[in-house]
């Protein structure tokens, strides 16, 4: 199959997000991120992704890696600034990326659409950008939103899935691949690096559900931090630099909002915030947890 190379925003320095003083660029491009590889593992894509960590000048490094590797997309997400209200996928020329972006731009005005969304998803060619001119592979750097327009970035974040879905049908589009939806899958999809059948798949699912709820916030409707120790003895010792076991949901603010990826591991905690239900970062910015979800071990 078709080898994908993802790669979230990774800014040196994170630009804020209106939605949360907690968010920024990086953290919720790699939520949307997060969202996308369940999709693309479904129907079948070999996916390579730049890691959380590797940000500012070390960009170079992914892009080497997308080009030893071999891919035949590489895809940036990004969000934008200046105030607007679109989507932008910008690509080096005119050439196969082009017309790739003309599938991405499809899927989703006819997501916006279905949202009740008239924002417009623009083509742009503007081949400065290095992960259009130095990737041997078709490129195509997406501007999913505008992260300092208030109402836009508020509705990114509570449809992060269903962008991801739109995405990935539009890439499936690329390559002539069928769409299959991870969440209703009747074969082995790929979880957490590990491949399961439709049974194990919806026990996961049931596990991990989120919820949203009013203000952009999100609760666990399936106990995701269940064994993980309980909120006794981890607070008491909880502070930046621990050393702590973690299973569960991250989140890209403090504040429970823009559900991400389900982890389970060993994690150093960056920043704590108190008073904040999420308030606990993890991994200088894998995502935001539950005091009480984490149990320190060091």
């Amino acid at each position: 199959m078709p080898k994908i190379y993802l790669s979230p925003a990774a800014h040196g320095t994170d630009n804020p997000c209106s939605y949360s003083a907690d968010c920024g660029e990086n953290i919720h491009c790699n939520a949307y991120i997060d969202e996308l590889e369940p999709y693309l593992a479904a129907a079948g894509f070999d996916i390579r992704r730049n890691p959380k960590d590797r940000t500012g000048d070390r960009l170079r490094e992914a892009i080497a890696e997308s080009n030893a590797w071999g891919a035949d997309l590489h895809y940036v997400a990004h969000t934008n600034a200046g105030g607007g209200s679109y989507s932008k996928l910008m690509v080096y020329d005119r050439g196969t990326a082009y017309g790739y972006a003309e599938q991405l731009a499809a899927a989703r005005r006819a997501y916006f659409a279905a949202e009740g969304q008239g924002w417009a998803v623009k083509i742009a060619v503007e081949p400065q950008w290095a992960e259009l001119s130095q990737t041997a592979a078709p490129a195509v750097y997406d501007e999913l939103v505008f992260h300092d327009n208030a109402e836009q970035i508020a509705w990114f974040h509570g449809h992060l899935r269903g962008l991801a879905a739109a995405a990935a049908k539009g890439i499936c589009a690329m390559f002539g691949a069928d769409f299959v939806d991870p969440y209703d899958a009747k074969g082995e999809v790929a979880i957490m690096g590990k491949m399961v059948n439709a049974e194990e798949l919806k026990a996961w699912i049931d596990a991990h559900a989120i919820a949203a709820e009013p203000g952009g916030s999100a609760a666990s409707s399936g106990g995701s931090g269940s064994g993980s120790g309980g909120s006794g003895s981890a607070a008491l010792t909880l502070k930046v630099g621990a050393r702590v076991q973690y299973s569960g949901r991250l989140y890209a603010t403090s504040t429970g909002g823009g559900a991400g990826a389900t982890v389970s591991g060993t994690y150093t905690v960056s920043r704590i915030l108190e008073g904040k239900s999420h308030g606990v970062l993890l991994d200088g910015g894998l995502g935001w947890v539950r005091a009480e979800d984490c149990v320190v071990v060091a």
